[in-house]
């Protein structure tokens, strides 16, 4: 939703499918030729050990971690928040909810100036907060990271499987949101203009949207056949992704003249505008 509300519906949607392809897209065929010249998991970091030696394979499995752990804690941040729009009685502190994924774009590549300056709860702070709200909504965020963290811990065949089933159901409401807004586009609401534009903004939102893709390489020892399997899964997965970015917030732009106030989450606003509650 940032990606339009910083650089309007054209630059943004342009940008959106210009870094797939830039950036995207060879990511994931240089990731495709090296886990099958490299078939065994561990995947960049084997990479950096043949090129590089032990020490940089080394950092590159360090810093990769570190960066996996501060961005899967987005996750559950997102989906509480997009929860608390949808199920009523949920605690919610608005600071820490509507900045926690900007705060952490923003750190990525992005100086002071590209986000607004939020009060933002930390979990230090409601620690010693008298209001409980605050302790509730950090203790519903880990239990939602647990949840999706003990299949890990159990099967990575239970992973798999669980993920084809997970990505049809996060998915099925973006398609009903594109079929509900198709009644009320209004093609006018993409020639208006974003309130500021934002084009360092908008490219961090892009990077951390279509990256990624050599992950797939640290589990190449599960995959069968990796030289065949890994070239289709990643030239689809590519595809797929760009396409699912692109109807979701074509159709939110086309229902909601409001497309330059988006947050994080904002296409539940849509879809309540576009479809009701349900």
């Amino acid at each position: 939703e940032q990606l339009i509300a910083y650089g309007g519906p054209g630059f943004g949607l342009c940008a959106l499918v210009g870094f797939a392809a830039l950036f995207s897209l060879p990511q994931a065929l240089v990731t495709a030729e090296l886990s099958s010249a490299f078939p065994d998991n561990g995947g960049y970091s084997l990479w950096v050990q043949a090129a590089f030696g032990d020490f940089w394979a080394v950092q590159e499995s360090y810093w990769s971690w570190f960066s996996g752990v501060v961005d899967s804690a987005l996750y559950p941040v997102l989906l509480y928040t997009s929860a608390t729009h949808l199920i009523g009685g949920l605690p919610l502190n608005s600071g820490a909810a509507e900045g926690n994924a900007t705060a952490a774009l923003s750190l990525a590549s992005l100086g002071k100036g590209d986000f607004p300056d939020e009060a933002r709860a930390t979990l230090w702070s409601c620690l010693g907060d008298e209001d409980k709200s605050c302790g509730a909504e950090y203790l519903y965020r880990l239990l939602l990271l647990l949840a999706f963290t003990a299949p890990n811990c159990l099967s990575s065949a239970l992973v798999g499987r669980g993920l084809v089933g997970l990505g049809l159901f996060v998915m099925s409401p973006y398609l009903a949101l594109v079929v509900a807004a198709l009644p009320r586009a209004r093609p006018a609401n993409f020639r208006l203009r974003p309130t500021k534009f934002k084009p360092a903004a908008m490219v961090s939102v892009a990077y951390w949207s279509l990256s990624g893709f050599d992950s797939v390489s640290t589990f190449a020892g599960e995959v069968e056949a990796p030289h065949r399997t890994l070239p289709r899964a990643l030239l689809c997965g590519c595809l797929l992704m760009v396409v699912c970015y692109v109807l979701p917030l074509t159709a939110g732009v086309l229902a909601d003249e409001e497309w330059a106030h988006w947050k994080d989450g904002s296409l539940t606003h849509v879809a309540q505008l576009v479809g009701g509650r349900w």
